[in-house]
């Protein structure tokens, strides 16, 4: 099967070396592109067998972070990584909320991009080291939090960060479905994470302590 990419971004350019990066992503993908938001748009809800969508979010008629949800929506799982030229921590916390797999400054150099887009196709999350760089009360804070997860509850969370569903979960640790989601929903309360990816950057930010 080939496998189809969207590159959504105004900027010719910029685009060209997406496409350059892509191939060494697959082998002879089929490449699409969008230069605005409807353009997105219509090419996700017209191909069904999207592999990766690299999208702008400055693009004309994004709305900044409500056009990312309606992307996110209207691709159905298909991992949507944001390339902006924006490195605030804000923006970077908004994608992720909205559902992005991944936010990559468009200043990091091409093997960054590409490590970062192995990751997110191997089914884990791409923060960028910005927004791992907490203060010295969040580090404590977040450690303190992590330390009172039980042993089974921190192996939960590690598979988690490298990506895989409850289902994977479930099998690896011989659990049941439940009982991984169960696992999860008190994981997100001791860490005062709203989803799966804000606990994953607890953890990852964790890891960089």
């Amino acid at each position: 099967m080939v496998d189809t990419v969207l590159i959504a971004d105004d900027h010719s350019l910029f685009r060209t070396g997406l496409k350059h990066l892509v191939t060494q992503l697959f082998p002879n993908p089929k490449i699409m592109e969008a230069t605005n938001y409807d353009e997105a748009m219509e090419a996700i809800e017209r191909e069904t067998q999207l592999s990766l969508i690299l999208l702008d979010l400055r693009m004309p008629q994004m709305d900044g972070f409500t056009t990312l949800g309606r992307l996110v929506q209207a691709a159905e799982g298909v991992p949507i990584v944001v390339l902006s030229g924006s490195t605030d921590t804000h923006d970077m916390k908004q994608c992720f909320e909205r559902g992005a797999m991944g936010y990559i400054p468009k200043n990091e150099p091409s093997k960054v991009i590409l490590r970062a887009l192995q990751l997110v196709l191997s089914g884990g999350i791409y923060v960028p080291p910005a927004l791992l760089k907490p203060t010295t009360e969040i580090e404590n804070s977040e450690e303190n939090a992590l330390s009172k997860l039980t042993d089974r509850q921190r192996q939960v969370l590690d598979l988690l960060a490298e990506g895989d569903s409850n289902k994977e979960i479930a099998r690896k640790l011989n659990l049941a479905e439940a009982t991984v989601k169960a696992h999860l929903a008190s994981i997100l309360r001791a860490l005062n994470a709203r989803n799966r990816t804000e606990a994953v950057i607890h953890l990852q930010r964790y890891l960089e302590i």
